[in-house]
């Protein structure tokens, strides 16, 4: 194993060690109960993800894709990374990606065999994709979704939604589509400008905004899921940072501690009951405005000389954190 391989993955365990310690949805989760997953699947999912990004900086592609890839059969969230990579046409990282991908599945079949994949693809994961999942409430605002909040605004159900605040369920189905369709063709016309700025640098703040965008399309997310986005939070800020844009950064910091930390029993009381409904989906207007902010600031940035956004320098190549502490 050679220098940059053996510092990939000493940096991967060191910070598997700080984000179990620090990550403020897995101290919320520890203060709420005893949770199998704070030491478990979340946080060897996130460090594959730094690894990755580490890798890719440190000029291994295939490494850094095999990285992505490795729990894309457990978690889809790395796919949008890859669609990014293939949109970038680095397509070392996509075939990286790709082979773990694969690699993985042929494991799995091999191992549990063919008919526990052909019910999933056949029966589960239509289903996962807009949020219906067996055994739980589509309504429930734990969810915190844009499906389950338009399903508890315009679909009426006597047991679990018998006060909407409209019963029209095609509102439901526009209110979903507009929504989410404005929110990724935002997403994708940013992530153009940054890679049309010219800049190396655009990579970083580029997966910031798609790991907030995965979370925000997801038809359910559960407060652990938050662990994801360490690595897209950390490139933001310090993106943001050596934009010399500090309020957008402690701004996404702070939502994103908040997100953790959140009363949220006091929030809770106010789903079902009509408009108030809003109310009770904090995390995910909490998401919004993360995501507003990256894309408002963006747009909006301009050096003190006039320039446009991507003059930054070749310092912020670097690992986020190096930077910061400089």
């Amino acid at each position: 194993m050679d220098g940059d391989t053996r510092e990939i993955f000493a940096f991967s365990t060191a910070h598997s060690t700080a984000t179990r310690s620090l990550h403020p949805t897995c101290t919320a989760q520890c203060a709420a109960g005893n949770d199998r997953r704070q030491y478990g699947l979340p946080h060897l999912f996130d460090s594959s993800l730094v690894l990755g990004y580490y890798a890719y900086l440190k000029g291994r592609p295939l490494l850094a894709g095999l990285c992505f890839g490795l729990f894309v059969p457990v978690k889809y969230f790395p796919v949008v990374l890859l669609i990014y990579f293939a949109f970038r046409k680095e397509w070392r990282v996509v075939l990286g990606g790709a082979c773990a991908i694969l690699a993985v599945t042929l494991t799995s079949i091999g191992v549990l065999g063919w008919k526990i994949h052909e019910d999933f693809l056949s029966a589960i994961l239509g289903n996962h994709l807009i949020g219906k999942i067996d055994m739980q409430d589509p309504f429930t605002a734990s969810f915190q979704s844009f499906d389950s909040l338009f399903r508890r605004l315009f679909i009426f159900d006597a047991t679990a939604n018998p006060q909407p605040l409209f019963a029209l369920p095609l509102l439901q189905t526009i209110g979903v589509i507009v929504t989410k369709v404005s929110i990724l063709l935002a997403a994708v016309v940013t992530i153009v400008k940054l890679a049309r700025s010219g800049v190396a640098t655009a990579t970083a703040p580029s997966i910031g905004i798609l790991g907030i965008l995965t979370l925000l399309l997801a038809p359910a997310t559960a407060t652990y899921h938050f662990v994801l986005l360490w690595l897209p939070v950390g490139l933001l800020v310090n993106y943001f940072i050596q934009e010399r844009t500090p309020v957008c950064a402690y701004f996404i910091l702070g939502a994103y501690a908040l997100i953790g930390f959140f009363p949220y029993g006091h929030t809770s009381v106010f789903e079902g009951r009509g408009g108030l409904t809003v109310l009770a989906y904090p995390r995910l207007f909490l998401l919004l405005a993360m995501f507003i902010a990256c894309i408002y600031f963006i747009w909006n940035r301009a050096e003190p000389n006039g320039t446009e956004l991507g003059s930054t320098d070749a310092r912020f190549s670097e690992f986020p954190g190096r930077a910061i502490c400089k």
